[in-house]
């Protein structure tokens, strides 16, 4: 589909019922060839009115971090994962119904790296998580598009708009996006947490789980699944004393999905 074709078939979109509340469905903005987007919740009444997503105070304020962590606003696509104005957080059906304008906006876009704003975003990728376990670690953000699944490296951090109700979370917020821009300038392939998401530990028996550290405790909660000594061949590694990550790998090039 065409930068056009995108556009048109959000802007004609009624597969859930917020098209009837507000002026019209929001496409994403930016140029075309970056390899860079951020992911918001839905618009706001900024939003709505201008046609154009991110130009409210929590895009002013998000524009802001990635400017000062040196990431330039205008080099970004803007989006979000629920293209109407819904006066309230969406629904987890309205998200769900809004999937193919989100899948065909990244189709088109192709990015490498994502910021990804908020639980709502967050959750597409990690409905189990909240955002306050998931923040500050990276990804692989897989969706499915019409040339098979593709994939970008995602990090997640607070919505601008709970900066704006609780200050306290911005200089968390303004870590992750500095972080998020450090591997972005370097090109480079993230390096991923190896703690447990839910206690925070290291766990010679954890596992992965898209992307995501768990200890055997929490990954056996998230999956149902026994973690026996069949499967210990793939390990977070030994227990560290100090927080340690893990590199995916010493190669620098994004993954082949991408």
């Amino acid at each position: 589909m065409s930068r056009a074709d995108v556009r048109l078939s959000i802007l004609n979109c009624q597969s859930c019922e917020l098209w009837a509340g507000c002026r019209a469905p929001v496409p994403f903005r930016g140029p075309d060839n970056t390899a860079i987007v951020v992911l918001g919740e839905a618009p706001g009444e900024q939003e709505d009115h201008q046609g154009k997503p991110f130009v409210g105070p929590s895009g002013v304020l998000a524009q802001r971090w990635l400017d000062q962590a040196g990431v330039g606003a205008e080099n970004v696509a803007w989006l979000n994962v629920v293209s109407c104005f819904p006066h309230r957080t969406p629904s987890d059906r309205e998200v769900s119904a809004c999937r193919t304008n989100l899948v065909n906006q990244l189709s088109f876009l192709r990015p490498a790296y994502g910021l990804i704003l908020g639980g709502v975003a967050a959750k597409v990728w990690h409905s189990a998580l909240r955002i306050g376990e998931v923040r500050g670690r990276w990804f692989l953000a897989k969706f499915d598009s019409e040339d098979g699944v593709r994939g970008f490296w995602g990090l997640a951090t607070y919505h601008p708009s709970a900066i704006l109700r609780n200050g306290t979370l911005a200089p968390i917020a303004e870590r992750d996006t500095q972080e998020f821009a450090r591997v972005v300038e370097g090109w480079e392939t993230p390096i991923l947490n190896s703690q447990c998401v839910k206690c925070g530990s290291f766990d010679f028996y954890g596992k992965y789980l898209d992307d995501i550290a768990y200890c055997s405790k929490h990954y056996l909660q998230a999956t149902g699944k026994a973690v026996g000594r069949a499967s210990q061949s793939s390990t977070l590694g030994r227990r560290q004393r100090s927080p340690v990550k893990r590199s995916v790998t010493v190669n620098p090039s994004l993954p082949d999905i991408l």
